[in-house]
């Protein structure tokens, strides 16, 4: 009990400091997203399928809207759905990384949209690759879905694994079972 406790003041302190704007400085440096933005300049971004938008809103952990009018679903992560552990810390520290901000926007090529009719992308913020950043601090899984992220899929596994074994994020008290449970076939009628 005193564990639990103690978690919940740390999710309410982290809530406050998001809150008041001044963020949670994440336990890795983003050395990817630095390395990709590094060797853009205004004119080889447009060639590398790279474009920017202000963030309107958030929906959820890896779910966002550009301009009002685009849904994006970050690339190569899943965060928890609502109802589950660390939902809100999730969705907080999207918010505090993306809303409001003007995002570098790169759209998978091969297959630009899930089912849902969302763009599937990785998002750079003040140089930091979010999609990896949410893996790093224990806020999101890496969750591949071929054909896109392959290039990445290798990294983001990796980050998981190291947030995992330094007990960062839902990996400090929860399995993964308890976060991300089997889903479950629909039933037929």
């Amino acid at each position: 009990m005193p564990q639990r406790l103690w978690l919940g003041l740390m999710a309410l302190l982290l809530g406050a400091a998001l809150f008041m704007g001044r963020g949670y400085v994440g336990p890795f440096v983003s050395t990817h997203a630095r390395e990709v933005l590094g060797r853009l300049n205004p004119g080889s971004a447009a060639a590398a399928g790279i474009r920017s938008g202000i963030v309107t809103r958030i929906i959820d952990g890896d779910s966002i809207v550009v301009e009002d009018r685009e849904e994006i679903r970050l690339l190569g992560i899943d965060t928890p759905e609502f109802g589950r552990p660390f939902f809100h810390e999730s969705t907080a520290r999207t918010r505090a990384l993306l809303y409001g901000k003007e995002v570098r926007i790169k759209e998978c090529r091969r297959q630009p949209r899930d089912k849902y009719g969302r763009t599937l992308a990785l998002i750079y913020a003040d140089k930091i690759l979010v999609n990896a950043e949410l893996v790093k601090e224990g806020l999101a899984r890496a969750y591949h879905i071929p054909p896109c992220g392959s290039e990445i899929a290798s990294d983001f596994r990796r980050y998981q694994r190291q947030a995992r074994d330094r007990r960062f994020g839902f990996w400090a008290t929860y399995t993964f079972e308890e976060v991300f449970p089997p889903r479950q076939p629909r039933r037929r009628n």
